[in-house]
């Protein structure tokens, strides 16, 4: 697939991480200038460094989501943390 349709923008969030290392590098070596990727990011330290320097090589930018932070309990959570704050002050 990224050879026929060469895409500019990625986006990877494989619920499992076996392939995802060997996903990053695939879509670096291939061009690609941006690459979403889901949390967690590699399964380990040398997975996500391979990646990194895969894409640094290449110039590929890569964003890590954090989908959770849009939930509503997180919202909620950190309203209850910066209302604590405010009151402290």
């Amino acid at each position: 697939m990224l050879a026929g349709e060469a895409p500019q923008l990625v986006a990877i969030g494989p619920r499992w991480l076996d392939r995802r290392r060997e996903m990053v590098i695939a879509c670096a070596q291939a061009g690609v200038r941006g690459i979403f990727c889901e949390k967690p990011f590699a399964a380990s330290l040398d997975d996500a460094d391979a990646m990194l320097a895969a894409c640094a090589q290449s110039g590929t930018r890569v964003q890590l989501a954090h989908q959770m932070r849009v939930t509503p309990q997180i919202a909620r959570a950190r309203e209850l943390v910066r209302r604590a704050q405010s009151a402290r002050s």
